[in-house]
């Protein structure tokens, strides 16, 4: 997930300078005190027709450029084939895979970009980028599909979501950087996903929806969610993510068994327990929103399972919101039976949103 970054056409020498919001976590690029970005916020790319020869490779590019535009910032991807070959520093955006050591240096993906920043004194300042190339390693174990979490490297696989990474090299192709102090794509990519039920699915995420707005302006769009994850440390670069987990009532970490990958906690009939879950708001504007609690039989979270609590959230769309509440789990759960608890973000429909199928998620637990 490296990223390369390559000054060209420059009348004289600048450095570039990594600047990150107060109120948020993401981070971008200055140069000569202007932010690096693109002149248009419609930025055609390519992607090779050798590399994406499939469709599932191609729809899941797809899906993963898509997610970019559906943000509440201005910028869009304007997605293509490339048949004419591709190439680093050709003045052409492109996207392949690749086995050339060289190209990808280490990396399991990587981006490059180019920018012009030049200071002409008397005729003023031109600061954008001009070129961004993103290669993924082809012996990389991704897989194009989301639609089966276990076969996911969290969730007891061994494959890597390959529209994780797109999103994570994509987005510093808007210009944003790595982030390795918050829950953000531009971090380790493949825990910041949304899980309920079988299905996984990539998203852009509050904080580096925030850094496109910051950079291509504000699209009215509405969008909450849940995430299973939350920051857990800085790993260089980048953010590392860990689940969220479920505590007892004075805050003890619960024990818990691996299911497929994914923690199991032990509980009892009618205990008070913290459950812990990320919250987000991807949109534009800031939203007042009930969470409803949910009690399941299988993992995926809807309104249709039995409710046992509400809470009552403000989400701004400014910091990723990672919190615990109190909830008692049912005595009238048998024991020795396996449950889900789960949240539902605007669990009464009050916000139009643009996307509606991140709103829930879960974490497994076994009544003794």
């Amino acid at each position: 997930m490296k990223h390369k970054n390559l000054l060209k056409l420059s009348l004289l020498f600048v450095s570039l300078t990594l600047w990150h919001s107060q109120s948020a976590a993401y981070q971008y690029w200055v140069c000569l005190d202007r932010d690096l970005k693109w002149d248009s916020p419609n930025v055609g790319i390519g992607a090779s027709h050798v590399s994406f020869a499939s469709s599932s490779w191609m729809n899941s590019l797809s899906t993963s450029v898509s997610r970019w535009n559906q943000t509440p910032s201005n910028f869009n991807y304007v997605l293509s084939t490339d048949t004419n070959g591709v190439g680093r520093g050709n003045g052409q955006n492109e996207v392949w895979f690749s086995n050339d050591p060289d190209a990808l240096q280490g990396a399991p993906a990587i981006a490059y970009s180019w920018w012009q920043c030049i200071d002409y004194w008397i005729f003023g300042k031109t600061v954008k980028m001009t070129e961004i190339d993103v290669i993924f390693d082809v012996n990389e174990a991704y897989t194009p599909f989301m639609t089966n979490k276990s076969a996911l490297w969290e969730y007891g696989g061994g494959s890597r979501p390959f529209q994780t990474t797109a999103l994570h090299e994509l987005g510093h192709g808007l210009g944003l950087a790595h982030v390795n102090y918050n829950y953000n794509v531009l971090g380790t990519d493949w825990t910041h996903i949304h899980v309920n039920g079988a299905n996984a699915r990539s998203y852009a995420g509050e904080d580096a929806t925030r850094g496109a707005v910051h950079l291509y302006g504000t699209e009215i769009k509405q969008d909450v969610a849940a995430s299973q994850w939350k920051y857990g440390s800085a790993s260089g670069e980048y953010s590392s993510h860990v689940r969220t987990v479920l505590r007892n009532e004075a805050g003890g970490l619960i024990s818990s068994t691996v299911v497929g990958g994914e923690p199991v906690y032990n509980v009892t009939q009618g205990q008070r327990v913290r459950m812990e879950f990320t919250y987000e708001n991807n949109g534009s504007n800031t939203q007042g929103v009930n969470v409803g609690v949910f009690i399941s039989t299988n993992d995926l979270i809807t309104t249709l399972d039995s409710k046992i609590g509400n809470i009552g959230l403000t989400l701004a769309p400014d910091v990723v919101f990672t919190r615990q509440d109190l909830i008692t789990i049912p005595a009238s759960i048998p024991r020795n039976s396996n449950r889900w608890l789960g949240v539902v973000v605007d669990d009464n429909n009050s916000v139009s949103e643009f996307v509606e199928s991140n709103n829930a998620t879960y974490v497994r637990i076994k009544i003794l």
